[in-house]
């Protein structure tokens, strides 16, 4: 059954509201909570604005809850951080941040919806967007790839917890795709040869949106990607050594 209540975090993301869009054609009610205010968007019948860091999650979907008058089917979580560039470059300050947002305050969302669920005695199902990284190491993205490995196997962890009582936690690795995420990540050090491509945000918008109505997971997003993942089971570190390997730039000797 689809869900008529879906709340997304990162409502001011490009694919937050891009998956709100396609959500909303189909008479869903969709919650945004963001980190800034979000200007007037037809597709959110609520929004909050709140700061991350101190943010009351079980209250705010208490109140979201509240405000629609219909239990909240399904949460999709989108916010996240990345600093790009060699390992030994990266500031702690950067890397503890990329941790802030890219586990805790997943980890945060995600244990605050698991609860809202069980004191309703309702299913549920948690959806994260996290990355082709959750899944493998890439070069410039050590942190990165670090927290959203983090955030797939907690996630996993809490599914196996709660999927007997309906309550499920599932994650999307899309690869690259053109949003500003990227462009607005902080740079590093000579930094290695950017792969060019990717996916759109209608596209990513798309599986997800297809995803939540079906409550269906599908994990890899992308032709791209699925193919990597494959070759990472079938034949592994063939990807590294015909692909990365020839990204990173040699060390500067000194």
């Amino acid at each position: 059954m689809k869900p008529k209540h879906v709340v997304v975090i990162g409502s001011g993301s490009a694919i937050g509201q891009a998956v709100a869009e396609k959500l909303a054609v189909h008479q869903i009610t969709v919650s945004g909570i963001s980190r800034t205010p979000v200007q007037s968007h037809s597709s959110f019948a609520h929004a909050h604005a709140v700061d991350y860091a101190t943010a009351d999650w079980l209250g705010l979907f208490q109140q979201l809850q509240s405000a629609s008058g219909l239990p909240i089917d399904a949460v999709l979580h989108a916010p996240g951080y990345a600093a790009i560039g060699p390992a030994l470059t990266i500031p702690e300050s950067e890397a503890r941040q990329m941790l802030e947002v890219n586990f805790w305050l997943l980890s945060n969302v995600a244990r605050a919806a698991a609860t809202h669920w069980s004191s309703q005695k309702q299913a549920g199902h948690f959806w994260a967007v996290l990355s082709i990284a959750a899944l493998r190491g890439i070069p410039e993205e050590s942190y990165y790839c670090a927290a959203k490995a983090a955030a797939a196997r907690f996630l996993e962890c809490l599914d196996l917890e709660n999927r007997q009582a309906g309550r499920h936690f599932n994650y999307f690795c899309p690869g690259k795709f053109a949003s500003p995420f990227r462009s607005k990540s902080a740079r590093f050090g000579q930094g290695a040869s950017e792969d060019s491509g990717g996916s759109t945000v209608d596209f990513v918008a798309r599986k997800i949106s297809s995803a939540i109505l079906s409550q269906k997971p599908v994990k890899v997003i992308g032709w791209r990607e699925n193919a990597i993942a494959l070759a990472d089971r079938l034949f592994p570190h063939l990807y590294d050594r015909l692909v990365l390997d020839r990204r990173v730039k040699p060390p500067t000797q000194s």
